[in-house]
């Protein structure tokens, strides 16, 4: 029971890390889904059917939620897939097939044929968007040939302008 309420906090660093913030938070964590099966023997947290995913102004939407720990119960990976979307109010937004969180690395990774990321009204769009937590590097690569990385920028328009 303590590695999934372990699981679960650092599920936050997960969600609070795929939006460039590294805030410490107070806030809870509260996962609700259909079904969630924890296995000890193999150190993994499956949550499935309309997995909703709340911490504070953030909210993640996908069909299941995978969370891997290693020996000492620390997260090491977790996976979200299928129709995954995810909102951080005022503006910014995301979505693809699959959300990847690899501690080893340090990145998380969207991956979809339409992954896409938004703030306001800027996109940009690809079939990989990997953010590197420790860097804030983010890099977006697609398949040459069927599709090509896009970005679609708006100017801020100057206090005089309005």
């Amino acid at each position: 029971m303590r590695k999934i309420v372990f699981s679960i906090f650092l599920a936050l660093i997960f969600i609070s890390s795929s939006f460039s913030e590294n805030k410490k938070s107070v806030e809870p964590i509260v996962i609700e889904a259909n079904e969630l099966v924890f296995n000890q023997k193999s150190n993994k947290a499956v949550y499935t059917g309309n997995v909703i995913v709340k911490k504070g102004d953030m909210t993640l939407y996908a069909d299941k939620m995978e969370i891997f720990l290693d020996r000492n119960g620390d997260i090491s990976k977790i996976v979200a897939t299928g129709d995954v979307r995810f909102y951080k109010k005022p503006d910014k937004e995301g979505r693809g097939n699959i959300a990847i969180y690899e501690k080893k690395s340090d990145t998380i990774t969207l991956k979809g044929q339409n992954a896409v990321l938004k703030q306001g009204e800027n996109i940009v769009e690809g079939e990989f968007i990997v953010y590197h937590i420790d860097t804030e590097i983010t890099e977006v690569k697609s398949n040459k040939k069927k599709q090509r990385v896009k970005t679609v920028l708006f100017p801020k328009e100057k206090e005089g302008n309005k």
